[in-house]
C-alpha cells in the first residue's frame, strides 16, 4: 500500500518589538492559536495600554487590532476568522482583518471561553459560577455545568474543546484552596449527555492539541500527555513541555 504522507509540522514563533511588553494578567489566558495553527493572537502593553496583537504565519510584523484596548483571553472561531475576547465586563468579537468590535454580552469576572462548532461560545463569566453558553450572534447565557457543593466546588474555568466531538474541557477548583489550583481537577462533560469524567487530579488549565494531547499547568510546569479525543481518556505519561522551576 501507499505510504503515509509525513506529517507536515509548522513552527510558528514570534518576537515581539521592544516597544510591546506580553500580559495577560495571571489567571487569564494571554494567547491563542487558530486551529490551522497559521495565526496567533497574545495580549500586550504598548506604550502601557494593554491590546491584542495579531501574527500571522509568514509576516514580518504583528498587527495591532483597533478596538481591544485592555481585552485579554482571546480566543479563535473555529474557522479562523474571527477572535473573541473580553474587555469592559463584555465579551466581544470582532474579524481577525479588523473592523467593528461587536458586544455578545455582559460578563463579570471573567475566566476564558472556547467558540464551539455549532457556533456558540461557552464562557467562564464569573470566578464563582459554573460555565455557560451563548450564541456567538448574541443573546442570553444559559448555565452548561452546575457546581457541586458536595466536592467543594468553587469555580469552573478555562474551558477548551475536543475539535469534532460534543466533549469539552475545563479546570474544577475547590473551596478548600482558592487562588490556588494546585489541587484542581481537569475534567471533561458532554455537551449532549452531561457527562462527566475526570481526566486529570492536581492540574489546570487544560488545553486540547491534535492529534491527541492534553496540554496543562502544573507546579508552574506545562507538561503534556498522550489522549484518547473519541473516549475521552488520557492515554500515557505525561512529559514537560515548558518547565520554570
Amino acid at each position: 500500500g501507499e505510504k503515509d504522507a509525513p506529517i507536515e509540522q509548522t513552527h510558528l514563533s514570534v518576537a515581539l518589538p521592544p516597544t510591546d511588553v506580553l500580559d495577560g494578567g495571571s489567571e487569564n489566558l494571554m494567547l491563542a492559536m487558530s486551529r490551522d495553527g497559521r495565526t496567533m493572537i497574545y495580549g500586550a502593553r504598548r506604550d502601557g495600554v494593554l491590546h491584542l496583537f495579531l501574527r500571522r504565519l509568514g509576516d514580518g510584523e504583528p498587527t495591532m487590532l483597533e478596538g481591544t484596548e485592555d481585552a485579554h483571553s482571546p480566543f479563535f472561531s473555529p474557522d479562523g476568522k474571527w477572535v473573541a475576547f473580553f474587555s469592559a465586563s463584555k465579551l466581544r468579537k470582532m474579524s481577525v482583518n479588523g473592523g467593528p468590535v461587536f458586544d455578545i454580552c455582559d460578563v463579570g469576572a471573567d475566566r476564558a471561553g472556547v467558540w464551539l462548532d455549532d457556533g456558540s461560545i461557552m464562557v467562564s463569566t464569573h470566578a464563582t459560577l459554573p460555565l455557560r453558553r451563548v450564541m456567538s450572534s448574541g443573546g442570553t447565557l444559559q448555565a452548561v455545568t452546575a457546581l457541586d457543593t458536595t466536592q467543594a466546588e468553587r469555580t469552573h474555568r478555562w474551558p477548551d474543546a475536543i475539535p469534532g466531538s460534543d466533549w469539552v474541557l475545563f479546570t474544577v477548583g475547590s473551596a478548600n484552596s482558592p487562588g490556588n489550583y494546585e489541587d484542581a481537577t481537569i475534567v471533561a462533560t458532554n455537551l449532549k449527555t452531561n457527562e462527566r469524567r475526570v481526566l486529570l487530579k492536581g492540574a489546570s488549565m487544560a488545553r486540547y492539541c491534535a492529534p491527541g494531547y492534553l496540554v496543562y499547568s502544573r507546579q508552574g510546569a506545562i507538561l503534556a500527555a498522550p489522549m484518547n479525543p473519541a473516549t475521552p481518556e488520557l492515554t500515557g505519561q505525561a512529559v514537560a513541555v515548558l518547565d520554570h522551576g
